[in-house]
């Protein structure tokens, strides 16, 4: 049903800057007026107007503003990952039989088995410039409490995840 990736995780505002960048700037070779690379962003933090570029880039400013608070309220100083960018797609048959916002919901939930989603800062943006509908999360590594964020052997813990939902669904 699912395969969830861990893409990268960072240490510094300005790699989760470009990770933003990455995940908003239409790519010419994979994208198209028919096939855009920012489809929505969606988040825990709030509502995001991807149609007014001042807005998305305030709401971003926030994020990464939320993300470093949440660091600095941490008492553990040696854990330096500020962010993680995962990456969940699903197959053509669950993209055929769920909505783009129940596939959204069906990620979270994958990743809330492995972190605490509900008070962790987190975008998500919806994509289909590979042809296939998935999902690019990044996501704070502290909670809004400062609770570090970070599975050992995420790799291993996200199949098992991933085995789960499709149990579930």
């Amino acid at each position: 049903m699912a395969i969830a990736k861990l893409l990268h995780e960072g240490e510094t505002v300005k790699q989760l800057k470009n990770t933003i960048r990455y995940n908003t700037v239409a790519k010419e070779y994979l994208n198209s007026p028919d096939n855009p690379r920012l489809l929505q962003a969606i988040s825990n933090l709030g509502i995001i107007d991807i149609s007014d570029p001042i807005r998305y880039q305030d709401f971003m400013r926030e994020f990464i503003n939320e993300i470093t608070l949440n660091q600095s309220l941490s008492s553990n100083k040696r854990q330096k990952k500020l962010y993680a960018h995962e990456m969940i797609s699903f197959e053509d048959e669950d993209n055929a039989r769920f909505t783009q916002e129940e596939l959204a919901q069906i990620s979270i939930e994958l990743l809330s088995d492995l972190y605490d989603m509900e008070n962790t800062p987190y975008v998500i943006y919806p994509q289909k410039d590979s042809g296939r509908l998935h999902f690019h999360f990044i996501r704070s590594s502290f909670s809004s409490d400062g609770t570090y964020q970070r599975v050992k052997n995420s790799k291993r813990a996200m199949r098992v995840s991933c085995e789960a939902i499709e149990l579930k669904y």
